[in-house]
């Protein structure tokens, strides 16, 4: 019954298509950064490895899964940092439950919650960002990283594939700036994160993706 519909990628146009709406009613509207400050942040990488899942600590974005590849990549990198960055009072249950795996897992030394921050401070020397939510729109936490020039692993939810492959072919040609990864798969998600810091080609050819992109 809506006069206009208007929506953040692709895919929700159809799911909407196919929910009832009439398509000549829809219009896509993209989340937006503003680009040139996250392009100025001084990206420098240290010789220890820096991972974060930027987001909420809620079930949706599965931050057990992050969790979990930690430890997995822990065994190969057993030097790196893993960050959970933003929020934690939104489903303060989970964020316990969060809290006692990473205790279980041996990792208290390795993962860190940080609360609310201000997200460019980390972007500086963050390696890797990761998302292993089980569902999304289109995350500004990707939108950023491309931005900075950091790679990203995330799973194949809503438009991360698009924003980390491109959609269209002019922006394909692009390259990719990052991997994507199985739902609720640590194992996956582990392996993405460790190719990604032991291949230096390809990571920068990924930040430089990222960039243009």
């Amino acid at each position: 019954h809506s006069d206009q519909i208007f929506t953040l990628f692709e895919g929700n146009k159809v799911r909407e298509i196919l929910s009832g709406a009439d398509p000549a009613k829809i219009q896509i509207i993209p989340n937006g950064i503003d680009v040139r400050t996250f392009q100025s942040v001084p990206h420098q990488r240290k010789a220890t490895p820096h991972v974060a899942l930027i987001g909420r600590v809620v079930s949706i974005k599965d931050v057990k899964t992050f969790i979990q590849a930690a430890r997995l990549v822990v065994h190969s990198i057993p030097e790196a940092k893993f960050y959970v960055v933003g929020p934690t009072t939104e489903e303060e249950d989970y964020y316990q439950e969060c809290k006692r795996l990473t205790e279980a897992l041996g990792l208290l030394d390795h993962v860190i919650f940080t609360g609310p921050v201000d997200v460019k401070q980390y972007y500086q020397f963050l390696d890797v960002v990761v998302l292993t939510s089980i569902s999304e729109a289109q995350p500004y936490a990707i939108l950023e990283a491309n931005a900075v020039g950091i790679p990203v692993v995330a799973t194949n939810v809503g438009a991360c594939r698009e924003l980390l492959e491109g959609r269209e072919e002019i922006d394909q040609a692009i390259g990719k700036s990052g991997l994507i990864t199985e739902v609720a798969s640590p194992e996956s998600t582990a392996k993405a994160i460790v190719k990604l810091l032991q291949a230096p080609g390809l990571y920068e050819r990924y930040s430089v993706a990222g960039k243009v992109r």
